[in-house]
């Protein structure tokens, strides 16, 4: 269907994003789950997604030390992690920065430490961003203990918010 449209009408910020999110599902679908990354954390040791156990939820947030709107978010994280953490939810910040002192400075700055923080400093060509389409910031995925999916942002729309993830927990009755 798209095939039909003229290259115009291929190349708007529309179809693109259209374009990504089928993308984006069509590998979800696939692999049956958000795939075990490993990059380096904060701290400069090796992390795994597939090291994060006997969590019954996961969020992977991605966001930068120059995204206003993501670092806004960073405080009803943090209340939700104080919450949560120990009933088992997990959040895995993945940065899309590329000057590791900005980064490290965010973090001390938005007091996000208590949480797994980790990127490859490639910026927006980091392969994980670049596999999930992820096309603005901040931009989160929800999942289970096993790596499902449950949710995702998509097509410019910030779906998995605070209160979408804290319905989560409720409707799993924790």
């Amino acid at each position: 269907m798209i095939a039909k449209l003229s290259s115009a009408q291929q190349a708007t910020e529309e179809i693109q994003r259209l374009l990504k999110g089928l993308q984006r599902n069509s590998i979800i679908a696939k692999e049956g789950g958000f795939e075990k990354f490993s990059m380096k954390t904060a701290d400069g040791k090796d992390f795994r997604l597939s090291d994060v156990k006997n969590k019954k939820l996961i969020l992977i947030d991605f966001w930068a030390s120059d995204c206003g709107p993501c670092r806004i978010t960073h405080p009803r994280l943090i209340e939700l992690y104080k919450k949560y953490a120990d009933r088992g939810l997990e959040i895995v910040s993945v940065s899309l920065d590329n000057d590791r002192e900005k980064w490290l400075e965010a973090i001390k700055e938005d007091k996000i430490s208590h949480w797994i923080n980790v990127s490859d400093l490639k910026n927006w060509e980091s392969p994980l961003a670049k596999k999930y389409a992820v096309s603005f910031i901040p931009f989160r995925f929800l999942l289970d203990g096993n790596y499902n999916v449950l949710s995702h942002d998509d097509d410019g729309q910030i779906w998995v918010t605070a209160g979408t993830i804290e319905q989560e927990i409720k409707k799993q009755g924790w």
